[in-house]
């Protein structure tokens, strides 16, 4: 059962006019409001209870401690689409598709600086970082592998070739699994971040739009065909364990314990518990206000994150699941006033 919360005013805009004696208005035209910008999501990561998000013009920093009076806290804008953002220690990886990865200074939140924009050969979608090391998603162009130690001077690594597009990556541990469309998922060890080694290749999970890793468990989304369980095995092919039905067409997929949050577009979420990955349990399911689409998403305690795109952020708070509470947005789009 899904809940709402009661309806809040978001933004308040004020305009003045002037008075001419007589209590006449005056000719000249009232002051305008500042505009109001729409913040269209890619990703958020949340982090000390701040929300860092990849949007259409670069990356804005939100307080969302309530989150219908969404506080801005800094930006950065930049002339490209960030499509992916990951976050290690100071510093944040933009991933800003054909204008490749930008690096960031995020040590002071209020003043995010850039400190380099790095060229890559394809279309970066995605980003994962550990330690000194990054994993592009460079969607035609396959896997790109940097050094960041300088954040200033990043350096190639490794780059490996794709026969489709790189749609999505997983970074656990020492393994790296890609979801390349028709061609499968490939799952890499990368222990040598310098050689990444192919150790299996899914071909039979066609359509893999996104992966993630979950201890010794393989889950693809494949749209329509829900999302595959396999287990993974040293060196081989992984077997196949089962199907999870989606509520539409599973598009992302997020992690957290035994639990397996699958995002499905306009559709919503569902969430379904994999203790037992022979028996996938049920946990929730819910949809967002006007349908907003479900992209990717960010459990910090109980709440879940979500990019919606045209929605901007949304939050819900998960304390119970049996029923989940929005807690915005509400009704439209979220809207934060930008410096």
């Amino acid at each position: 059962m899904l809940r709402l919360t009661p309806p809040a005013l978001v933004a308040v805009v004020l305009a003045a006019t002037a008075l001419l004696p007589g209590n006449a208005l005056a000719a000249a035209k009232p002051r305008q409001p500042e505009p109001l910008v729409k913040v269209r999501t890619q990703e958020v990561v949340v982090r000390d209870g701040l929300s860092y998000i990849a949007r259409t013009a670069g990356l804005v920093i939100l307080d969302l401690d309530r989150p219908l009076e969404p506080v801005e806290v800094g930006v950065l804008k930049l002339p490209a689409t960030l499509h992916g953002l990951a976050l290690r220690g100071d510093l944040a990886f933009l991933a800003a598709g054909g204008h490749g990865l930008y690096i960031a200074d995020v040590s002071d939140p209020a003043t995010p600086r850039l400190l380099h924009r790095h060229e890559t050969p394809g279309f970066t979608r995605q980003v994962a970082a550990r330690g000194d090391v990054v994993y592009l998603a460079e969607s035609s162009d396959g896997l790109l592998v940097l050094d960041v130690r300088e954040p200033d001077r990043p350096y190639r690594l490794a780059r490996i070739t794709t026969r489709n597009k790189l749609w999505a990556l997983a970074l656990e541990g020492n393994r790296l699994a890609t979801a390349e469309g028709t061609v499968g998922v490939r799952v890499f060890d990368v222990e040598d971040p310098g050689s990444p080694r192919e150790v299996s290749l899914l071909g039979s999970a066609e359509g893999a739009i996104d992966v993630a890793l979950m201890g010794d468990l393989l889950l693809v989304a494949q749209g329509r065909n829900g999302v595959g369980i396999y287990r993974l095995v040293d060196r081989g092919r992984p077997s196949e364990i089962g199907t999870i039905e989606p509520l539409s067409s599973a598009s992302r997929l997020l992690v957290a314990g035994h639990d397996l949050y699958i995002a499905n577009g306009s559709s919503g979420v569902q969430v379904v518990n994999l203790s037992d990955p022979e028996r996938p349990q049920p946990v929730t399911s819910f949809e967002l206000p006007r349908a907003f689409p479900v992209g990717a998403m960010f459990l910090d305690g109980t709440r879940l994150y979500i990019a919606t795109n045209i929605g901007g952020v949304a939050v819900v708070d998960l304390a119970d699941p049996a029923e989940p509470v929005v807690l915005a947005p509400r009704g439209r789009a979220m809207r934060i006033r930008l410096r």
